[in-house]
């Protein structure tokens, strides 16, 4: 989000999400979808769209609700993004982001009432899918050969056993 779009954009939303990168660190990845309006020369608006800019991956250190809250508003104000504007917060469905006591999303509603969250449609579809692709049987051998995987490798020890082997 430019300058520019900053001065033209009505409103916009926060969509967050925190995963692991390949070094097994947290990482909070933060995009911007937001409003563009386009005025002519008399200043009335003739078009509206919708724009998304991906903000960037940011590693994070504190994966509690209230660290992670202070981290994405810390973002917004260092790009020049006025909380006043967020109309949305968009999460998956983990209670330390989207909780409505104490997550991320409570902090930032507490601070600007108009930002509703909602529930990541993409990690529904996801959902949709897994569960529908889990009802064959050669992928449950594989889920499982997956799931063993994972458990090893979150071991600090797995590197050494790897490379031993």
């Amino acid at each position: 989000m430019n300058r520019l779009e900053k001065k033209s954009s009505l409103h916009y939303s926060t969509i967050a999400d925190i995963t692991l990168d390949i070094t097994k660190k947290d990482q909070l990845s933060l995009t911007i979808p937001y409003s563009k309006i386009n005025n002519n020369s008399d200043g009335d608006a003739i078009e509206i769209s919708i724009t998304e800019s991906f903000i960037g991956f940011f590693w994070t250190h504190d994966q509690c609700a209230e660290g992670l809250s202070n981290q994405i508003l810390e973002i917004l104000k260092k790009k020049g993004i006025s909380l006043q504007n967020c109309r949305e917060q968009g999460y998956k469905g983990a209670s330390v982001m989207s909780g409505v006591y104490g997550g991320v999303q409570k902090r930032t509603s507490d601070k600007q009432p108009s930002a509703i969250c909602v529930h990541c449609v993409a990690h529904n579809l996801n959902n949709v899918i897994n569960d529908a692709v889990n009802r064959a049987p050669e992928v449950g051998d594989f889920s499982l050969f997956n799931k063993t995987f994972l458990h090893f490798s979150g071991l600090k020890l797995t590197d050494e056993i790897c490379l031993a082997v």
